[in-house]
């Protein structure tokens, strides 16, 4: 791992009835439903919200060189989606009108972008999906 540091985004393949597909899994993103996680799914090439009961016994975790050829394949379709996600999921209602706070996330957003410079360099998490 570069730096010490442990990602906050992690590569599962999840296996269901319908086939298997890539997931992206990003810990900062939270939801507001308790037993949800969000999950980017690469074929819908977009962020989803799972019941996590259903869906961890079916992710398996992807490390190593597979992970590095996923973060490369699917880092700016990945960015995008989290983007727009957070845009209509991130911010409160009630902060939408108010100037002054919707700045101040936005700025948070910002700090989120420049975070993002660890999907490609190489700090892939290898424990197995449990948000610790």
């Amino acid at each position: 791992m570069k730096n010490g540091k442990r990602s906050s985004i992690s590569y599962f393949e999840l296996r269901t009835t319908k086939g298997n597909g890539i997931v992206i899994h990003d810990k900062r993103i939270k939801t507001r439903q308790g037993g949800r996680i969000c999950l980017y799914n690469t074929e819908r090439n977009a962020i989803i919200q799972y019941d996590e009961a259903i869906v961890s016994t079916k992710l398996f975790p992807i490390n190593g060189e597979q992970a590095e050829l996923l973060a490369n394949q699917f880092q700016g379709a990945f960015k995008m989606a989290r983007k727009q996600y957070m845009s209509e999921h991130g911010k409160p209602r009630h902060l939408l009108n108010d100037k002054k706070q919707s700045s101040k996330i936005d700025a948070l957003l910002l700090i989120e972008d420049e975070d993002d410079n660890e999907i490609s360099d190489n700090s892939f998490n290898d424990d197995n999906g449990d948000d610790d």
